[in-house]
């Protein structure tokens, strides 16, 4: 995801649903949500949101914090497993940010009928 920006996430949801689809869904679930696609593959779509000002001015907004997503998609038989990524700039204010990120997990895992599986801090990156 290139230089990081601090703070770490880890989800991973599983679906039944086609890939295709859960592709579609994700992109469209994040652009409604003011991210916007800096880079995609096949299997590959990364996202940013928020905004440098807003972060610096301490923003508790979730959608103004600066921030990077990398979800990664892998089939495997008849299930997806959908692998989400978050880089969340340092200076973001929400605390804790792990419940404000799995509101916005839960939202996304009952568009894509999914199961969440894990749903972790990695820590700080500097």
């Amino acid at each position: 995801m290139g230089e990081h920006m601090g703070r770490e996430f880890l989800a991973i949801l599983e679906s039944m649903r086609e890939l295709d689809e859960i592709r579609e869904i994700c992109k469209r679930f994040f652009l409604s949500r003011e991210y916007r696609i800096i880079g995609e593959s096949s299997d590959l779509i990364v996202f940013k949101g928020g905004d440098l000002l807003w972060t610096l001015l301490g923003t508790y907004r979730w959608y103004k914090i600066m921030k990077t997503l990398a979800i990664s998609l892998q089939r495997s038989g008849n299930i997806v497993k959908i692998k989400l990524n978050y880089d969340i700039s340092y200076l973001a204010l929400i605390f804790p940010l792990i419940k404000t990120i799995r509101k916005e997990i839960e939202e996304l895992a009952k568009n894509l009928d999914a199961k969440i599986l894990k749903l972790k801090g990695l820590g700080i990156r500097q």
